[in-house]
């Protein structure tokens, strides 16, 4: 009989909804892997779960803790790592989550891996030899063995949901710099860039001038579509320059969809819970309410917690983790660089934009971050940002 965990409680619980104990009891068993756990060993991981405050108990009913934050992202983890056919109760484990945390912190090498988690060499290997089959873990070198932390879409979850910052690794992954901006002009002109670069790269056709003559009301030889979505886009980036300062919810990403998609797709500013297919990803969305809502809410949380961390690296780390839902029927990818602009706004830094010729290289390093590591994505936003203002400036 497989073992029950209060983290197989909790996404029963989720799934269920508000329920009474006997009932819930009923439920847990009717899981075939949990057909003959005893009712004590059920009520002991409830009792687990209300002391971590990740269900509460009003009356009745038993229900997950929504008022919690961090219950979305152990949520959203636990969801991911079933998407991706991984074990959560594995992963999330007390020795394995320390070794990663020691790892992203800057230990990482067996010696020193010893001495900080005070674990025998044997069981270090051990949980090593886990993670790296998980993709948590790289091995850099054999002998000596030296570790590198994967990040990718996957284990930004872990990271959010263990609290873990960023601090080492954007000393052993330095970027360039970008200058803030505090030009109302060359704010203008990035919006028009911004909307030339994320519109060309969903399929548009537009040129630069031809943006340009769009936002001018004058003629173009474009579709009514093309259109449409150039203006759509700037009407979308002007809000998104009114919430510079607020705080990202998913209120004002809502709505900074239904702008967005306005006359595009059915429903503009409400969530797509039905199949979902990235062209010329292997990559399968979520495509359920539970799943969908609980990594979203995750990654709001995980741009908060990471508010004073240099936006040039959270930015794509959730510009990934955002198209990587794919939440919406359409759209998908300008929200995510909606999404990164935000975060760099909110740092007085300029919306993103970068070379949509290079388009094919942004889609195939972001679905090499899904599969092992986001670090060539991350620099290839750094870098081509850059590449894209600096030309700008010399142009004008």
């Amino acid at each position: 009989m497989v073992k029950l965990t209060e983290y197989d409680v909790l996404l029963k619980l989720h799934h269920t909804g508000k329920t009474d104990r006997e009932s819930f009891v009923h439920l847990v068993r009717g899981d075939a892997r949990f057909e003959k756990e005893s009712e004590r060993v059920i009520y002991a991981r409830i009792r687990s779960l209300k002391n971590h405050k990740y269900a509460s108990e009003k009356g009745s009913l038993l229900e997950v803790n929504i008022e919690n934050p961090r219950v979305w992202d152990l949520l959203a983890f636990i969801y991911w790592s079933t998407l991706k056919n991984k074990d959560f109760n594995i992963l999330l484990d007390a020795g394995l989550s320390s070794l990663f945390g020691a790892v992203i912190s800057g230990c990482k090498t067996l010696g020193d891996l010893t001495k900080q988690l005070k674990k025998s060499k044997p069981t270090l290997l051990g949980h090593i030899n886990t993670l790296v089959e998980n993709g948590f873990l790289r091995k850099t070198r054999e002998k000596p063995l030296v570790l590198e932390a994967n990040i990718n879409d996957h284990t930004l979850y872990y990271i959010n949901y263990l609290g873990l910052d960023f601090s080492q690794y954007s000393k052993e992954h330095p970027l360039e710099s970008i200058p803030e901006v505090h030009s109302k002009k060359l704010m203008q002109d990035l919006i028009r860039l911004h909307t030339y670069s994320t519109t060309v790269t969903e399929g548009n056709t537009a040129s630069e001038e031809d943006v340009q003559k769009v936002l001018e009301n004058r003629p173009v030889k474009l579709t009514p579509k093309e259109m449409m979505e150039i203006v759509n886009t700037e009407k979308a980036v002007e809000k998104l320059i009114e919430y510079s300062g607020e705080e990202i919810t998913e209120e004002r990403l809502l709505g900074l969809h239904a702008m967005l998609m306005n006359n595009l797709v059915d429903t503009p500013g409400e969530y797509y819970y039905g199949r979902k297919r990235i062209i010329g990803s292997a990559h399968k969305p979520p495509d359920s309410k539970e799943v969908v809502d609980s990594t979203l809410k995750a990654v709001i949380n995980f741009t908060r917690k990471h508010a004073d961390t240099n936006p040039l690296y959270i930015a794509p780390m959730a510009h990934l983790m955002f198209v990587s839902i794919h939440p919406f029927q359409d759209g998908n990818g300008r929200m995510a660089r909606l999404l990164h602009s935000w975060i760099l706004l909110k740092r007085n830094l300029p919306l993103f934009a970068y070379d949509p010729d290079k388009k094919n290289q942004y889609f195939n390093l972001l679905e090499g971050a899904r599969n092992t590591d986001s670090w060539e994505f991350i620099k290839f936003c750094n870098i081509e940002h850059k590449k894209i203002l600096e030309k700008h400036t010399q142009s004008n």
